[in-house]
């Protein structure tokens, strides 16, 4: 499927994105109605406080990651298959991210990114530790975020869903870099 990709930034105190979007207690619940509830390092239940964790940060970087996909190449969608393609389609482009959600973790030391960890494999599963620590990282929603007042109110791009017959206009991720100092993430060129 043919996309074009768009990034939105926002960057303010950590302070005010905490107690304006965070309600842990509502996202928990869908948090433990996902299949990678307890069975993905990634996601709950953590064995950390999540408001001790964050609250020490000054700023966040939220970026939204708009994929448009062409109308050209919807209709070739498989009826039925469109959450597959759906699925696909994202963890295609959260590949092409990380590298660059990662990059501002090694320009700004002790910052800390925040987007959905890809490996559906997670030794989590087998009660093992986890293959690659470093790599974690928790998800703003795992974290008692509402992505969608986040993407509307911040961003101004609501989150579109799919009526089950027709592929949504586009997607949306959403990831945030939680950080000490002011950063510009459109220094670095996107993927």
């Amino acid at each position: 499927m043919d996309y074009a990709i768009s990034h939105h930034t926002v960057f303010m105190p950590a302070g005010e994105y905490i107690r304006k979007y965070r309600d842990e207690d509502k996202f928990i619940v869908f948090c433990r109605r996902c299949n990678r509830y307890d069975r993905c390092w990634a996601c709950p239940p953590y064995d950390f406080d999540i408001s001790a964790r964050i609250g020490k940060y000054k700023y966040i970087c939220i970026t939204g990651t708009q994929i448009v996909p062409d109308p050209s190449s919807v209709p070739t969608i498989p009826a039925g298959t469109e959450k597959e393609v759906v699925i696909g389609l994202l963890t295609e482009v959260r590949l092409q991210l990380d590298s660059w959600l990662r990059w501002p973790e090694t320009e700004y030391p002790g910052s800390l990114a925040c987007h959905l960890c890809p490996d559906d494999t997670c030794t989590r599963i087998t009660g093992q530790p986890c293959r690659h620590p470093h790599l974690i990282r928790h998800s703003l929603e795992s974290f008692g975020f509402d992505l969608g007042r986040t993407a509307e109110e911040l961003l101004h791009i609501p989150l579109v869903w799919s009526d089950g017959v027709k592929f949504p206009e586009y997607l949306m991720l959403v990831s945030g870099l939680f950080t000490d100092v002011p950063i510009d993430i459109s220094l670095k060129p996107a993927p």
